[in-house]
């Protein structure tokens, strides 16, 4: 998915929810610059921010990323993976 598609999406969810950037950073446990760089569409997120992004802004994944996007499928796997591999250690 491209950098300001997700971007704008991240802060349309963020601003939905009535989260300001730092409080949307406290519950993500991301700092306030990477929030900020994320929604500027300086940077695409990690598949862990993005993680964090979703269960912050209280809604699956998809509706963080593309849906129906190949490689946004992709990365989902990568992240449920990740998780099941933390749990797993």
């Amino acid at each position: 998915m491209e950098k300001q598609i997700l971007s704008k999406r991240i802060k349309e969810l963020r601003i939905s929810e009535n989260l300001s950037q730092e409080k949307l950073a406290e519950l993500s446990k991301l700092s306030l610059r990477t929030i900020q760089r994320i929604e500027k569409g300086e940077v695409k997120p990690t598949s862990d921010s993005i993680s964090r992004l979703s269960s912050a802004l209280n809604c699956q994944l998809t509706k963080v990323t593309d849906e129906h996007s190949k490689e946004n499928i992709q990365l989902l796997r990568f992240v449920y993976l990740s998780s099941a591999m933390l749990i797993i250690n």
